[in-house]
C-alpha cells in the first residue's frame, strides 16, 4: 500500500496557511486513504473466500461407496460358499466318526469274508465227502501234475 503524505515535504505542509485547506488536505487524504485500506480488504476478503472454498474441496473425504459395495458383495459371496462348506458331511462329522466308520466297515468286510470262506470251505468238505464215497476216480493210477496216487 502506498502512503499518500510520501511525495510530500514538510515544507509544503508548513505552507498551507489556511487552516481550512490543511483541514480539507488532510480529510481528503484520510478519504483516500480508507478507500486504497477498503479495497485491499477486499482483495484480502475475496483471497480468504478463495482458499476456505479450496480448504473445503481439501477437506472433502474420498467417496469409498463403489469399492465399500463391491467388498459386500464380495463377503455375501464368500458367505455363501461358506454355508457351502458348512453343510458337508466332512466337516460336520469329526475324525472320531470317521474312524469308527471305517472300523465298522472293516468288520463288515471281514465278517462277509468270513463266511464266504467257510461257506466255501463246507462245500469243498461236502464235495471231497461226496467223492469219497463214489469210489475211486476213473484216474486214481495216474500221475496228475507229477503226483502220484
Amino acid at each position: 500500500m502506498m502512503d499518500k503524505s510520501e511525495g510530500f515535504s514538510p515544507k509544503e505542509h508548513n505552507d498551507a496557511g489556511d487552516p481550512t485547506q490543511a483541514f480539507d488536505a488532510l480529510r481528503c487524504t484520510v478519504e483516500d486513504l480508507a478507500g486504497d485500506l477498503t479495497r485491499e480488504m477486499t482483495t484480502i476478503r475475496k483471497g480468504v473466500e478463495a482458499a476456505f472454498d479450496q480448504f473445503e474441496t481439501f477437506q472433502q473425504p474420498p467417496d469409498y461407496g463403489q469399492e465399500l459395495a463391491h467388498i459386500v458383495k464380495q463377503v455375501g459371496v464368500v458367505g455363501q460358499a461358506l454355508e457351502a462348506l458348512q453343510t458337508l458331511p466332512a466337516l460336520r462329522n469329526g475324525p472320531d466318526q470317521y474312524a469308527c466308520a471305517l472300523e465298522s466297515a472293516g468288520d463288515r468286510v471281514s465278517e462277509n469274508a468270513d463266511r464266504t470262506i467257510e461257506a466255501r470251505g463246507q462245500v469243498l468238505e461236502r464235495m471231497t465227502g461226496d467223492l469219497r464215497e463214489s469210489g475211486p476216480p476213473a484216474f486214481a493210477g495216474t500221475k496228475i501234475g507229477g503226483l502220484g496216487a
